[in-house]
């Protein structure tokens, strides 16, 4: 707290040396001597045979089971299983481990794990309990390593001019002139503050970014939105427009990428991963996320055989690195579909292809008829009346709709949209409430939950 305090007191330039020296330690660590060794194996292992990729998890398997055995956290759980059926049938062994939760890990003491070589993480702890983790460097690197991956992908090489949207409080809430924006030297990475992406500042920030030429955009897409629905609303044109832009942290609705393609004209990607680690996959080309094998190894648990074949349920994952805390079979909390085992992806690889993820399983609208409603951003797609909308479900047969309004048009055609579409595709018999705030609360690093459900809390 005492060096934020300095910081966000300091002259700008001042702030910008600190953004700097603070990229420059996260590239130490996340950048390291391996780290184009690691790429280029990920640059080759993504288009290994569905065989290849099993040999390949098998192997990580078997070495991250057997250093649970000795773990402190792991010990007593893997006290009745012998080295050898851990070498002879990892997937058995995993398949039959019980499901990990955040509840498990908030027993544990992390702190008792830190020393020189590893470091803790918190989660924003969006469900109400925050989470921390130690993570090795190790497992550090080969995640980044994983997302840069993604990035190469899409032809964006290593260390390209990027402006990030971050909802960390780079700039002073009482600052109430430009720029809204500093500047991380070390990683050649624009940072936008998402607190000042308002009416009153859009037209400078948009003649800053119209001032650089980014290869990519990163962050929420919440925040991205935000800043494009505001931009049309105003008029304003983007003319050095990023090839790419990547999404991650929040799910992308559709309403939301409409915005981003409508005024940037750019690739629109994104991919799932979690500061825990123990679950990634990315985008390709032809716009379906795959498994990062690599990195970890994903299941479905209580699972649903929908329509296609496809499979929903709730997603756990395994990680292959950070020894220092492994989670093995870790329940995310969100739910996902699975492609059927019989889809081919047009890219050529051959790893695990994930349809959706629908978000948390707490995320949800409750229908009369008891239904379980997990996406809802369709009814948006043509609502440029409002800069972002949160649904809220505070009592059965109810819902609000709280929406910042953007200048174009008028409310009353915004709401005839929303429930014609809500009255069509979700349910006839639920009163519609529509709220105006100035702004929609996020969570203490920015993020936006689509959908709150508050029934029964």
């Amino acid at each position: 707290m005492k060096f934020y305090n300095f910081y966000i007191n300091s002259p700008i330039f001042i702030q910008n040396f600190l953004c700097t020296l603070y990229g420059y330690k996260e590239s130490k660590v996340r950048f390291n001597k391996d780290f184009d060794r690691k790429l280029k194996f990920l640059n080759e292992s993504q288009y290994y045979s569905l065989d290849n990729i099993k040999i390949y998890k098998e192997n990580k398997l078997k070495d991250i089971l057997l250093g649970c055995t000795n773990h402190p956290f792991y010990r007593d759980k893997f006290s009745s299983i012998s080295e050898k059926a851990i070498l002879n049938n990892p997937f058995q062994i995993l398949k039959d481990f019980p499901v990990l939760t955040k509840e498990d890990i908030l027993k544990f003491d992390m702190k008792a794990l830190v020393n020189e070589n590893n470091q803790i993480y918190s989660t924003s702890g969006t469900t109400g309990k925050a989470l921390t983790i130690c993570k090795d460097k190790e497992s550090i690197a080969m995640q980044w390593a994983i997302w840069i991956r993604h990035r190469n992908r899409f032809s964006i090489k290593f260390k390209d001019i990027s402006v990030n949207f971050t909802g960390k409080p780079i700039v002073s809430e009482n600052q109430k002139s430009p720029p809204f924006w500093r500047y991380n030297a070390a990683q050649k990475q624009y940072l936008v503050s998402s607190k000042h992406i308002n009416e009153q500042n859009i037209e400078s920030i948009v003649e800053f970014l119209n001032s650089i030429y980014p290869k990519f955009y990163s962050g929420y897409p919440s925040i991205i939105s935000d800043l494009s629905r505001l931009a049309i609303s105003k008029g304003l044109v983007l003319k050095n427009k990023p090839d790419v832009i990547f999404c991650g942290a929040e799910n992308l609705l559709d309403y939301q990428a409409e915005s981003i393609s409508k005024w940037t004209n750019s690739i629109i990607t994104d991919q799932y991963g979690l500061t825990e680690g123990n679950c990634n996959f990315s985008k390709c080309e032809h716009g379906f996320y795959h498994e990062d094998f690599e990195f970890c190894h994903i299941e479905l648990i209580d699972q649903e055989v929908l329509e296609d074949g496809s499979i929903r349920g709730k997603l756990i994952g395994t990680a292959f690195y950070n020894h220092t805390f492994p989670l093995i079979r870790y329940n995310t909390g969100d739910i996902a579909i699975f492609a059927p085992s019989n889809f081919k992806c047009e890219c050529g690889r051959e790893s695990q292809v994930i349809f959706s993820v629908e978000g948390r399983q707490d995320d949800y609208l409750i229908t009369p008829d008891g239904r379980r409603v997990m996406r809802c951003g369709y009814l948006f797609r043509d609502t440029f009346e409002a800069l972002e909308v949160q649904i809220v479900q505070e009592k059965y047969g109810e819902v609000i709709f709280n929406a910042v309004l953007s200048g174009l048009g008028n409310r009353s055609d915004f709401e005839k949209k929303v429930s014609t579409l809500f009255k069509e595709y979700i349910s006839e018999d639920m009163s519609l409430i529509f709220k105006y705030p100035d702004f929609i609360q996020k969570s203490s690093t920015g993020k936006f939950k689509a959908i709150l459900n508050r029934i029964n809390k």
